[in-house]
């Protein structure tokens, strides 16, 4: 036995007493499932790090579980066993490594001599503080450190760094998507910023200058060409169109011809790029009849294999199960199959304590940008109201971040509305979309509200997953990235979910048990609720978030009334007349609407029964004396 594989069961023992401790201390409890889980974690660490293992491992461990405390934890055991191996971590922000930077050393005591921090901010405390873009509260620095700290875009540049090939694992936050989209739109009907737009201006500068005639006649026959090929091909593929016919003579007299003004023309100059270095373009039609050249690279280099990635998020992210690089530690793992059996890592967290509320309205940029340019924008009165129905709990606002091409401030806005009103900041905070993950700043708040949410565009997701498989010539293309948009949606709204009580844990009949909590959605997604089930196992159904004066759907209306007839059960009423039931659920609702979502629930509800003018509850619990 090498001296490195002995001191796997000292290492593997030290690094789960360390995490179960400091969960304990945060004032988390640990369950048996939990233990387990943690216990197969530190096993999976040091299994890479002697040899036994190797390649690309996704541990979905619950959010608010632990990911963060196992990796300090098992830096401080590394440190305290005076162990060779030399480790990285990755994550999405320059801050979230200061943070972590800034634990290790305060809090876990390990040497600055053995962590090094790598980035391309500049270093400036206060700038970071103040949350100005391109500032870190640490400088870049000590990367030949035993425990270097890098970014995501550090890992997925596409360039093998020189620590991918010293380090001994990779430990990565957040899903870790190899495929990295390139796209260029050649045809737009909701944006100038186009090749066809150029082409525009291109002529309209060749009026007055005929030289450019030729250029603008030959750059328009090439788009052209490039777009005829995507009507004649099926709309769920991508069309393919070889450059063969396309002449270096030719892309080079278009740059001699614009010269200083490609400039002028930044997507232009794009396509002729493109044009010289590939063989084939690749042209796909997104859902937002948009035309796009979209090709991929795959950004991870082959060096950086050993890795664990740690994302709560994997089992609702479609687009990291088309990585035939990672295996799902469920798979691989011989102590975790009583839990795949169960679902997977997300059973050992269950989430019977949160209530979710969905108003089923379209919620992206464009639709919200539409409701908060009314004179009282609906969604915004809508949270106000809440929060005001709540008077003694704290508020967690997701919403989506100023546009320069927008009229709207959406987070500005909102906080007008609420301080009008009365509402403190110091009871409600808004964070916009692309924070939702790596804080836990707001872990002590009881309710978080997603005020719509943020969709990637099609034709990047389209790139990253041809990225993902790897394959340039995948069918049914259109109908894959529909569904990676939805599925990401999913992924942000769960992780924004877990900014506030829902990360915590506490133990309940022995079950680990999210905190109690409410969670508010505004977002049209019929698969919402079961698609996210796979990640809140316990999760009570959904209940629709709606007031009176909007329109209530009948399902929505029947899980009002489902909910409240148990009650009534709850309180030893086995009989209400179907006015007062109304009055209770929602009066303002139309008769016949009532009558359909009314029958819906009676057929949830089958111990219920409809008597002339009231409902009975036909099996009363008998009380013994």
């Amino acid at each position: 036995m090498s001296a490195a594989t002995s001191t796997a069961p000292c290492l593997h023992r030290t690094t789960l007493t360390l995490v179960t401790e400091k969960l304990i201390n945060y004032g988390n409890q640990v369950s048996d499932d939990h233990r387990t889980a943690l216990d197969a974690l530190c096993g999976l660490g040091n299994d890479f790090l002697v040899g036994r293992r190797s390649g690309r491992i996704r541990f979905a461990l619950p959010c608010g579980m632990g990911k963060t405390t196992w990796v300090r934890c098992m830096l401080k055991s590394i440190a305290q066993l005076r162990l060779p191996y030399r480790i990285v971590v990755a994550s999405s922000k320059v801050e979230e490594l200061c943070r972590l930077y800034h634990s290790l050393v305060t809090e876990d005591e390990i040497s600055t001599d053995l962590i090094g921090i790598q980035h391309s901010y500049a270093h400036d405390p206060v700038g970071a503080k103040a949350g100005r873009p391109g500032f870190a509260a640490l400088p870049s620095h000590n990367h030949d450190a035993q425990f270097l700290l890098v970014t995501h875009a550090s890992a997925k540049s596409g360039k093998e760094r020189a620590w991918m090939s010293r380090c001994d694992l990779v430990l990565f936050d957040e899903s870790l998507i190899v495929g990295e989209a390139h796209q260029l739109t050649l045809a737009s009907s909701r944006t100038r910023d186009s090749v066809k737009g150029e082409l525009g201006s291109l002529a309209a500068m060749a009026q007055r200058d005929p030289s450019l005639k030729s250029t603008l006649a030959s750059l328009t026959t090439f788009v052209d060409q490039l777009l005829d090929a995507v009507g004649a091909s099926s709309a769920h593929q991508v069309a393919v169109v070889s450059t063969g016919a396309i002449s270096s003579e030719w892309i080079a007299h278009s740059r001699i011809s614009l010269a200083d003004r490609l400039c002028q023309f930044p997507l232009l100059r794009q396509l002729l790029d493109w044009a010289e270095l590939a063989e084939e373009l690749r042209v796909f039609s997104s859902e937002g009849e948009e035309q796009v050249l979209i090709t991929y690279t795959v950004s991870v280099p082959e060096a950086m294999n050993n890795v664990i990635v740690l994302d709560a998020s994997d089992p609702v992210r479609e687009l990291v199960s088309y990585d035939h690089r990672m295996q799902r530690a469920e798979d691989v793992l011989p102590e975790l199959a009583n839990l795949r059996a169960r679902g997977g890592l997300p059973s050992i967290k269950y989430h019977d304590q949160v209530q979710v509320y969905v108003a089923a309205d379209p919620g992206g940029r464009h639709s919200m940008t539409k409701s908060f340019r009314e004179g009282a924008p609906w969604p915004v009165e809508k949270v106000v109201r809440l929060v005001q129905s709540k008077p003694d709990e704290s508020f967690l606002v997701f919403t989506f971040k100023p546009r320069e091409r927008d009229d709207i401030d959406f987070e500005k806005r909102l906080r007008a509305a609420l301080t009008g009103a009365g509402i403190g900041q110091d009871r409600v905070s808004v964070l916009t979309w692309g924070n939702e993950t790596g804080t836990n700043d707001y872990a002590q708040y009881q309710n978080v509200v997603l005020l719509g949410v943020v969709h990637k565009p099609q034709p990047t997701l389209a790139g990253a997953y041809l990225g993902q498989v790897n394959n340039l010539r995948c069918p049914m293309m259109r109908e894959v990235s529909r569904r990676l948009i939805e599925s990401e949606c999913r992924h942000s709204i769960y992780q924004a979910m877990n900014r506030i009580r829902m990360r915590q844990v506490e133990i309940v009949d022995g079950l680990a048990q999210a905190k109690a909590c409410s969670v508010y959605v505004w977002h049209a997604d019929a698969a919402l609720e079961s698609e996210l089930a796979k990640v809140l196992p316990g999760c009570p159904g959904w209940l629709p978030w709606r007031e009176p004066g909007e329109d209530l759907k009948v399902p929505d209306l029947a899980k009002l009334i489902v909910v409240q007839l148990r009650a009534l059960v709850d309180g030893r009423q086995y009989q209400v007349t179907l006015r007062a039931l109304k009055r209770l659920v929602c009066p303002e609702v139309p008769l016949s609407t009532w009558a359909r979502a009314r029958d819906q629930a009676l057929a949830l509800m089958p111990q219920w029964t409809k008597e002339r003018s009231s409902l009975v509850f036909a099996f009363p619990p008998v009380t013994v004396a």
